[in-house]
This record gives C-alpha cells, sequence and structure tokens, in this order.
C-alpha cells in the first residue's frame, strides 16, 4: 500500500466528513426542536428495519465484492464481479418485499407502520441494496472525493427536504422523515450508478459458476453474522421500545446522532481502510507495519475525540433542545460504538484476510449475547442509562473478539498494554459522566485522559505530525488551489 496513496484518501474522504459534521452539527437542533421525542423514536425504529433488512438481503455478497475484487485488473473481470455479486440480492430483495407487503396488507402479518409508510420502506430497503452495491464500486475503484461528495448530498438533501416537508408543506413529522430520507438515497444512487456504469454487466458478460460458488462460500456466513451484529446494534432500542416508551427511545437516538456524527470519522476511515487494507495483503501478504501505524494512528484519534465528546456532552444535550435534555448522561457510553469498532477494523483484517469470514458469526454471537443479557438488566431499571451502558460495554467485548481472531489467524504484533489503559481510563470518565452532573471532578478525570493518551501515544503523535507536514498538507493546498 502506497502510504502517500492512503493518506490522500484520508485527506479527500476527511473533507467529505467535517462538511458533513458541520452540516449534521447546525442542522440537528433546528430538527429536534420540530419532530417530538415520539415521533423522533419511530423513525429510529424505521431506520433500524432499513439496517436489519439490507443485511439479510445482500446476502454477504458486498463482502465478497470487496475481498475478490483487486484479484484481477481486467474490465471484463470487474463486470462479471458485479453481475455475480448483485444479481442474487436484488432478486431475494424484490421477492422478499413482495411477500411482506402482500402478508402485512392482508392484515396476516401486524406491522408497526401504516400503509403509506410501509411502502416506503420498502423502497427505502430496496434502494439502499442497489445503493450499497454501487457506492462499494465508488470506494474500490478509489474515487474518493465522489463519495466524499456522495456522503454530503445526502446529508444536504435529508435535512433540506424535512424541513421543506416539515415546513412549508406541513407534513407530519414521520412522513417528512421517511420521504426525505427515502429522496436523498435515491439521489445518491442515481449519481453513484451513473459514475461507474462502465463497471456495469454488458449482453457479454456471463457468470462463471465456479467464481460465483467461491464468492457465496466466503460471504454467506455474513448474513449471520452481520444480521447478528446488526441484531446486536439495535438490541438497545428494541429493549427501550419493548420495556420504556416511543419518547425514550426519541431521547436515546436524539443522543445517537451526535454520536453518529462522531460515527462519521470512523465510517470515513473505514471507508478508505478496507479496500486498501485488502489491496495492500493482496500484494504484500508479509508486510504488517502499515496495519501497526494504522493501528496506533486510529486508537490515538478515537479515544481523544472520544474524550472531548464526553467532556462536552452536557453542551450538545443543550443545543438538542429542552425535551432532549436526558441525552447528556446517555452519550458517555455510547462512545464506545464508534470507537471500538474503527479500532478493531484494524485488528480483524486476519480473520477476512485468511477467508474465516465464519468466525464473524462466534464474534457477533458473543456481543449480541452480552448485549442482551445486560439490556434485560438495565433497561427495565434505569431506562435509557442502561441501553447505553450496555451497548458501551458489548462493544468493548466486540472489539476484544475481533481482535482474539484477527490475530489468531494473521499475527501482526499490535502493542496492546497502553490501548488498555486509555480504555480502562475513559470506561471511569464515561461512568462518572452517566451517573453525575458536569463538575470539575469531570474536568479532572478528562485532563488525566488526555495525558495518559498523550504519554502512551506520544511515538504516534510525533507520526501524525509528521504525516500532516509532509503529506496532507500538501494535498489540502493543492485541493484549495483547485476549488479556488
Amino acid at each position: 500500500m502506497k502510504q502517500d496513496s492512503f493518506i490522500k484518501s484520508l485527506a479527500t474522504i476527511g473533507i467529505g466528513t467535517f462538511i458533513n459534521l458541520i452540516i449534521g452539527f447546525l442542522t440537528t437542533p433546528i430538527i429536534t426542536r420540530l419532530i417530538d421525542p415520539d415521533i423522533y423514536g419511530q423513525f429510529s425504529i424505521f431506520t433500524m428495519y432499513t439496517s436489519l433488512a439490507l443485511i439479510a438481503l445482500c446476502f454477504g455478497m458486498d463482502q465478497s465484492l470487496v475481498r475478490f475484487y483487486y484479484r484481477y485488473d481486467k474490465l471484463e473481470y470487474k463486470r462479471r464481479l458485479a453481475l455475480e455479486c448483485v444479481f442474487l440480492p436484488l432478486i431475494l430483495t424484490v421477492i422478499c418485499l413482495t411477500i411482506g407487503y402482500f402478508l402485512i396488507s392482508t392484515g396476516i402479518i401486524r406491522f408497526k407502520f401504516d400503509t403509506n409508510c410501509t411502502i416506503l420502506l420498502s423502497i427505502n430497503i430496496l434502494l439502499n441494496v442497489v445503493y450499497r452495491f454501487s457506492s462499494l464500486y465508488v470506494r474500490l475503484n478509489h474515487n474518493n472525493a465522489l463519495y466524499a461528495r456522495l456522503q454530503i448530498y445526502q446529508k444536504a438533501f435529508y435535512v433540506v427536504f424535512t424541513l421543506v416537508f416539515l415546513r412549508i408543506l406541513a407534513l407530519d413529522g414521520m412522513s417528512s422523515l421517511v420521504i426525505a430520507t427515502v429522496i436523498s438515497v435515491l439521489f445518491c444512487c442515481v449519481v453513484s450508478i451513473f459514475t461507474q456504469k462502465k463497471y456495469l454487466p454488458n449482453t457479454d458478460t456471463k457468470i462463471d459458476r465456479s467464481e460465483l460458488k467461491e464468492l457465496l462460500s466466503f460471504g454467506y456466513p455474513f448474513i449471520f453474522s452481520m444480521g447478528i451484529t446488526s441484531l446486536f446494534q439495535s438490541l438497545d432500542k428494541l429493549s427501550l421500545d419493548y420495556y420504556r416508551t416511543n419518547a425514550e427511545v426519541g431521547v436515546y437516538s436524539s443522543a445517537m446522532m451526535y454520536i453518529t456524527l462522531f460515527n462519521v470519522i470512523q465510517t470515513s476511515f473505514n471507508t478508505v481502510w478496507a479496500p486498501k487494507a485488502s489491496e495492500h495483503y493482496t500484494k504484500n501478504p508479509n508486510d504488517k507495519e502499515i496495519y501497526r501505524k494504522v493501528f496506533n494512528i486510529i486508537s490515538l484519534v478515537m479515544f481523544s475525540a472520544g474524550t472531548t465528546i464526553i467532556l462536552l456532552k452536557d453542551l450538545f444535550a443543550l443545543i438538542l433542545g429542552p425535551k432532549y435534555r436526558e441525552a447528556a448522561s446517555i452519550m458517555p457510553f455510547l462512545i464506545f460504538s464508534p470507537i471500538m469498532y474503527a479500532i478493531s477494523e484494524t485488528t480483524v483484517c486476519g480473520v477476512n484476510f485468511k477467508k474465516k469470514s465464519i468466525m464473524h458469526i462466534w464474534i457477533a454471537l458473543g456481543a449480541c449475547s452480552l448485549n442482551f443479557i445486560g439490556n434485560t438488566i438495565l433497561v427495565p431499571r434505569i431506562g435509557c442509562k442502561g441501553a447505553a451502558i450496555s451497548t458501551g460495554l458489548s462493544y468493548i467485548m466486540f472489539f476484544i473478539l475481533r481482535s482474539f481472531f484477527g490475530e489468531k489467524y494473521y499475527h501482526i504484533g499490535f502493542k496492546w498494554n497502553r490501548l488498555i489503559i486509555v480504555c480502562l481510563l475513559t470506561v471511569v470518565l464515561a461512568a462518572y459522566n452517566t451517573f453525575y452532573p458536569f463538575s470539575i471532578i469531570s474536568v479532572i478525570i478528562a485532563v488525566i485522559c488526555y495525558l495518559v493518551i498523550a504519554i502512551c501515544y506520544w511515538d504516534t503523535i510525533k507520526l501524525c505530525i509528521e504525516l500532516t507536514k509532509e503529506r496532507v498538507l500538501p494535498v489540502l493546498k493543492r485541493r484549495f488551489r483547485n476549488a479556488k
């Protein structure tokens, strides 16, 4: 992997990430003041259903596409791979959505949403399946500037249309959020397909049965592992929906909104890292130094950002509005979701490189089991706080299991001691800020966290400064000049 290429890709995606952060930070308080917590809770269930369906209906072929994309460079191979990876999920999606709508419309299955919302949910799921693969081609072809723009388009369209539907057309809150979501995904779907149209299969493209068998063999375990992972990620909302009220789901989801802004850093990193790591292993399987460097850098960035989010939690809750003030005590443990997921993307590489995708099932089961037990015990007693604590601790378990199996199949030799120290301190900071309001003690613990992070990762800090001067700043300057 060329380091310049990797840094350039991160810088490009980083610009889109920064713009997304600004859009989200400025518009989130507007939307939360226009939408009641119970309506926002219903919408969060809508998006959760979409995410769960997307995992199942992709049939793991999106993961196969990433793993095998760089095997050959010929255009014919890329087109054949598109046909082999996409046709099964699309057929499966159409069949499942048709059967599901029939069962719901005839009353055989009782559903949470009305007819219009159910139709929009089906459209949203179909569009997300198509967009999943079209955006993957954007990523895998290293069109990072386009991918960054797509992120911005999706966020901007969602915000603009939500406000238009709410304030100008005077639609109800749920309809406004749902229709705006569908329109934003549709637009990005069209753009990504159009820009990647040369990779679309043509009449001469034929399926290679032996190749399809290999793709299915690698991909199918992800149906179970990612399905369980999605369930694990959704257990907090499901538990709140079952044990508590829609309003609490809404408050919890509002806290997740600001964590989602933090998630943008994790998502941007994963966007660049997954294809780059796969490409690097394919070409240089014995070169492991890059994994250790990236592991240290992402650990430094994520724990530093996480500490800051916890310290500023009351400010974020104040911005959300009076109906969502309880979100302040929910945020601290939720930051472990993006932190541990992002770092684990560097430690789980061995599972994917060695085609041990079946291990993802055991990883997901372990984390999901802990989250289920945690939510069952804590949510009935302390509500949203319990859901957040259970989720945060489950993500730490998720990281531990991914790292264990990753190192087992492809030993890289990460330095664990400093990460353990920093993680434990962050847990202490999160625990204090969950049960106590902001005080001087919050600041003292946060300062200790910053100092320990700086001491433990001082060599990485120097490396980041060096890389910024030598590679990141020149890239940003060139892009600024081009923009002018």
